[in-house]
């Protein structure tokens, strides 16, 4: 049990989250230009809401119109729930706001009923999603793209936001919504098909999904083996300060198949070849003159050599 133990923990701190949620941004951490985003946000789509929902989830598109969706106790009929949906009747607020942070944004508001039972299914998806956020070693985002901030209200707000999920879960968990989304619209009572019922269950037992010791034993190997890998090819890491990076997603990518389907052989040689296609020599030109990196990469490719080590040794 012990080491048990000892493995979870370890395996805790090689754990990357580019593919998962990630604690939201923190108030004092912001530039200015959000503060103002935000609180323009909140005043537009959050107006009139109830600040304690049971769920919440607000999208904020690049260049599409922003909209808030929550699920909240009908204060008029107790036991009873109301899904609402929110956004601007015309344009971004983002666009509306840039120059004239004063003017008046009406919004379209949509309101649909539904019952307990479908609120707690939803509800267990969102805590099932959130309960896996972790921070991530690499933040970066494109310009062009859709932050999804989500709560769940559990005893006390738990939150997590997404830029453009990769992730098939979570990129399943916004398809969900955005149908609900739809619902909401068109339907003053809310119904979940059977078929639907089935797919939150489903993906709410991934997210709920727990690593076998084996499982944890492999991920723990495989972490010390690259880390041993990014240690002896120092060329590597002069020829492209990217080189740790695509080390850490290439673990985080597996880490991700292993809970998504187990530990799949094929599918995590499929993935460490992937990523040697950004090492060779046609896709990586700079190194075109570099002699030495060219020998290097067919005599004793890193990523081939790590294939061999899990094969052999994991």
């Amino acid at each position: 049990m012990k080491s048990l133990t000892l493995l979870l923990v370890l395996i805790s701190q090689f754990s990357f989250a580019q593919n998962h949620l990630k604690p939201p941004d923190s108030f004092f951490d912001i530039y200015d230009y959000q503060f103002t985003y935000y609180q323009k946000i909140k005043e537009v789509l959050l107006n009139g809401l109830n600040n304690n929902p049971t769920i919440r989830m607000i999208v904020l598109p690049s260049f599409e119109k922003e909209y808030v969706i929550q699920i909240e106790e009908d204060i008029y009929t107790k036991g009873q729930y109301c899904i609402i949906l929110t956004e601007p009747q015309e344009g971004s607020i983002w666009e509306r706001n840039e120059g004239n942070t004063t003017e008046i944004i009406n919004t379209n508001t949509y309101q649909s009923y539904i019952s307990k039972d479908n609120v707690e299914l939803i509800k267990s998806l969102y805590i099932g999603a959130i309960m896996k956020t972790k921070f991530s070693v690499d933040d970066s985002q494109g310009l062009d793209g859709t932050t999804y901030h989500l709560t769940v209200w559990d005893y006390e707000p738990k939150s997590a936001q997404v830029w453009s999920p990769r992730n098939p879960n979570l990129k399943e968990f916004i398809s969900i919504m955005e149908i609900i989304l739809e619902k909401t619209k068109k339907e003053k009572e809310i119904s979940i098909p059977n078929e639907l019922k089935n797919s939150i269950l489903e993906l709410t037992k991934k997210f709920n999904k727990k690593l076998t010791l084996k499982e944890i034993e492999f991920l723990y190997k495989l972490n010390q083996s690259i880390t041993k890998i990014e240690n002896q090819y120092p060329l590597f890491m002069e020829v492209s300060e990217s080189f740790p990076k695509e080390l850490e997603k290439l673990y985080e990518n597996i880490e991700e198949s292993i809970n998504l389907t187990g530990i799949q052989y094929s599918e995590i040689d499929k993935i460490i070849l992937d990523h040697k296609k950004k090492f060779d020599r046609n896709s990586f030109g700079i190194i075109r003159n570099n002699k030495e990196f060219e020998k290097l990469l067919k005599e004793d490719n890193p990523f081939i050599k790590l294939i061999n080590i899990y094969k052999s040794e994991l």
